[in-house]
């Protein structure tokens, strides 16, 4: 399953990963966490599954819990994985 990394400071372009446009990357599997980690060290990013290029990334540690459920389902998302700015937390949302 592809993922869609949403990310305003991205040092490179993870490998195996297709940039969209400027902070947008599709990313495929197999997922080398390492090499991903490398490039979303800095934090304050939103990865996405499944890939929704028309979505709006959203700080969920400032949203309640409805409103991100509100947000999943606008978007059709099913994972949200949002960084905090300093990459030290992140916040897992998955709808099953």
């Amino acid at each position: 399953m592809e993922l869609a990394l949403f990310c305003d400071d991205l040092a490179e372009v993870p490998p195996r990963a297709k940039e969209l446009r400027e902070g947008v990357v599709v990313i495929s599997p197999p997922y080398d966490f390492d090499e991903l980690e490398k490039s979303w060290h800095y934090g304050n990013w939103n990865l996405i599954s499944p890939v929704k290029t028309d979505y709006e990334p959203c700080n969920t540690f400032k949203l309640s819990d409805s409103e991100i459920v509100q947000a999943m389902r606008l978007h059709g998302l099913s994972l949200i994985i949002d960084s905090f700015h300093d990459n030290i937390e992140w916040k897992v949302h998955e709808n099953a």
